[in-house]
């Protein structure tokens, strides 16, 4: 408790009535002037009384007790207005299901959906083209600007050259030095007979395609020249080689066979010649051979072959040949 001391400072006076004395002094009456200080004593030999010592204060203590505790009040902070809060807001709609897939709108671009909203997760390669969220390549568009045969670029042709010419690499047709038109199928028997009783290359028939794979069809015309020989299946029928490879078939017997294909088109670069050969595939056993391209039918029988033909391969069974540059 805190305590506050009050000093109070009276005057006292020493008054003694005029005239007595005590212990046979005689006390003047004006002891203190006006200003309260003793007065000098008199040449009339007023003796003035020692006032003893001077009076202590008096001690008051403040016992007044302190107010009760109280919290302050906050301070109010100026110029801050109420705030109201933010309206709801409502949630967006689903742009799709969780999952879907989708082409963007750049036809490249490939969209997962993940919670409602569609992202881009990848794109396809250049030149490819965005269908049903799937990477497809852009479709073929064939092109002949500038060029009389060959292919399109789409599996197709530009167009056939015609007789006694060939197509060149750059798409023009030019006559060249030699012109192919037959093959020549010729056996390379060792005179034994096979188990079958078959005597040396059994020929099916023979297929062409040109250099867009296209079918230009198959052994249409043919001739043969035969050895002969004493096995058993010794057929030499002609007809047995020619149109599609079936059952039927003709036995070289060492000896070799020349055919066509309709038209007789010029056989050029790229082309390829398929012998069908009685092999394993089909019940037979295979046996070699060679081809050689020719000019025509009469080649293989001119005094000088060599000179009309050139040679393509050797093949055992059904093989395929591809016609390199003439």
């Amino acid at each position: 408790m805190k305590q506050v001391l009050r000093t109070v400072l009276p005057i006292a006076l020493l008054t003694v009535a005029p005239g007595c004395l005590e212990g046979g002094v005689r006390i003047a009456a004006n002891s203190l002037d006006a200003l309260g200080q003793p007065e000098t004593p008199s040449a009339l030999g007023d003796v003035i009384a020692d006032p003893g010592p001077p009076p202590q204060p008096d001690v008051v203590v403040d016992v007044t007790p302190p107010p009760p505790d109280v919290e302050p009040p906050e301070p109010e902070l100026p110029g801050v207005p109420d705030v109201a809060p933010p309206p709801d807001i409502p949630p967006k709609p689903q742009q799709c299901q969780d999952g879907e897939e989708r082409c963007g709108v750049d036809g490249v671009t490939i969209q997962v959906c993940e919670d409602g909203v569609w992202y881009n997760a990848g794109a396809c390669v250049d030149g490819w083209v965005c269908e049903n969220a799937e990477c497809f390549a852009p479709p073929c568009v064939p092109d002949c600007s500038d060029v009389e045969c060959g292919g399109d670029g789409c599996g197709g042709i530009c167009g056939i050259c015609p007789d006694e010419q060939l197509c060149t690499d750059q798409g023009f047709c030019e006559a060249p030095a030699q012109v192919y038109r037959a093959v020549i199928i010729e056996d390379l028997w060792d005179g034994q007979c096979s188990p079958f009783g078959s005597s040396g290359a059994d020929i099916r028939g023979a297929r062409l395609r040109n250099s867009a794979n296209q079918n230009m069809g198959f052994m249409a015309n043919a001739a043969a020249d035969f050895e002969g020989s004493d096995c058993q299946n010794n057929f030499t029928d002609i007809d047995g080689c020619l149109g599609p490879p079936g059952q039927s078939y003709v036995s070289l017997s060492g000896g070799f066979v020349v055919g066509s294909f309709p038209g007789e088109p010029a056989i050029q670069e790229g082309f390829r010649v398929r012998i069908f050969e009685l092999d394993e595939q089909v019940g037979g056993q295979g046996d070699p051979y060679q081809v050689w391209l020719a000019t025509d039918l009469e080649c293989p029988f001119s005094d000088e072959p060599d000179s009309c033909r050139v040679f393509l391969g050797e093949g055992f069974g059904t093989a395929t040949f591809v016609v390199p540059d003439l």
